[in-house]
């Protein structure tokens, strides 16, 4: 239907990363994530807004979530077509994949297990031509986080892989940290506690962890504008709408 309106999305996580597994069913998903060019955004909604797709579980992001050292361009040159009966669904590549795989566990702490196996059925399919070169490229900091998630998978699951020697081993406050998440309800605490306090734990002079207090603080004071400004479009959205848009900031 979107290809029908001149728009080709690409879709994320979900089955994207189902059809690496072994057996159908490993897998479950419950949604579609699509992401579209951020000009047919309009387009794409006038699509998902008829009545023959409200039985659908849709979420519309303008641009791709998690990538967002990644233009629009170079990921859909990058992208890939995976056949699925008889529709071919466009896909990410295997690094770009990855990549987003790890920022989206990064962002929601790390709090569902089966997020962490999604890494190593990601590197194990494609281990024979994985670019890790440009997987690692762009910001930094992702990537230093990218090389800790692929060690953890390695270290926990036992990910049969081949990789550059920089990734390493993850800290080794990491992994027990993550454990220590997944022992405990999510109602019953906050998911990032354990991340938290592990990474803190290890910050030497008190000092440094009064300045990340300080930082901490700074940044939530800043998100308070854009969050309030994301509730007011929420409020304002029809009732009944047949899919979910998330629009991710910088994009």
């Amino acid at each position: 239907m979107l290809r029908a309106a001149c728009v080709e999305p690409i879709l994320v996580k979900g089955w994207s990363v189902a059809r690496l597994y072994p057996e159908t069913g490993l897998r479950p998903y419950c949604d579609l994530d699509l992401c579209v060019e951020p000009g047919q955004l309009a387009a794409a909604m006038t699509v998902l807004s008829d009545p023959d797709c409200r039985r659908l579980s849709v979420e519309l992001h303008q641009g791709i979530p998690d990538l967002k050292d990644r233009n629009w361009k170079e990921a859909y040159g990058r992208s890939r077509l995976g056949r699925l009966g008889e529709v071919d669904v466009r896909v990410l590549c295997p690094e770009d994949l990855f990549r987003l795989l790890c920022l989206h566990l990064m962002r929601h702490g790390a709090c569902a297990p089966l997020w962490l196996c999604d890494l190593a059925v990601c590197l194990e399919s494609h281990a024979a031509d994985f670019d890790w070169d440009y997987c690692l490229s762009g910001n930094r900091a992702r990537a230093a986080w990218i090389r800790c998630w692929a060690g953890l998978a390695r270290q926990l699951l036992g990910a049969r892989f081949d990789c550059p020697a920089r990734i390493g081993e993850p800290p080794p406050w990491l992994g027990p940290a993550v454990l220590a998440r997944w022992a405990r309800p999510l109602r019953e605490s906050n998911w990032l506690d354990p991340i938290k306090a592990a990474y803190r734990r290890r910050l030497p002079p008190l000092s440094s962890r009064r300045l990340m207090q300080f930082l901490g603080m700074v940044g939530r004071v800043a998100e308070v504008p854009s969050r309030l400004w994301r509730q007011g479009r929420r409020w304002r959205r029809p009732a009944g709408r047949p899919f979910d848009l998330h629009e991710e900031a910088g994009e």
